[in-house]
């Protein structure tokens, strides 16, 4: 996180934990100059669903930063459904449903000044911004149809 931070000047992350134990975050991942300087903004976990959907919906973008193919996920659901940009690994299902700067911004697994500058291309080109963000609008009405789904559970039922 700290090198993503440094690297990405003029960007402003949120963090949302789901514990209160901000100091043990802050300190385990060398961020408080990051929280003092304005450039990271930590958000306790939110008590409802709803909440927390506000919070991607006030969002430029939504970081997936786990090299796992299991998780994000549901984040990056509910970042597609409000048209946000995903910047993420091309590992598990974002290699599968992700075209670079056409619906989401994908980095190699690994590769860290990769996923860095996909943050500052997103920041710094407003047109490839509304390009990414139509594409992720369009995703999430294809991985959403219900034609979608019928097709999946049919295929499911066929083999």
């Amino acid at each position: 996180i700290p090198d993503v931070i440094k690297k990405s000047q003029g960007v402003k992350f949120k963090v949302i934990l789901q514990e209160k134990n901000f100091n043990k975050f802050v300190e385990g991942n060398n961020l408080k100059q990051f929280v003092e300087d304005g450039s990271l903004v930590l958000q306790d976990f939110l008590s409802t669903h709803h909440l927390l959907l506000q919070e991607v919906a006030k969002s430029k973008a939504v970081l997936i930063p786990s090299h796992y193919h299991t998780t994000g996920e549901f984040s990056m659901l509910e970042a597609l459904m409000f048209h946000k940009p995903v910047i993420a690994f091309n590992c598990g299902i974002h290699s599968e449903i992700f075209k670079d700067k056409e619906n989401g911004m994908i980095a190699d697994i690994g590769d860290l000044e990769g996923y860095i500058n996909k943050i500052q291309q997103l920041n710094s080109n407003p047109e490839l911004y509304l390009q990414v963000s139509r594409g992720s609008r369009e995703l999430f009405n294809k991985l959403t149809s219900i034609e979608n789904f019928k097709q999946a559970i049919h295929n499911a039922l066929m083999l």
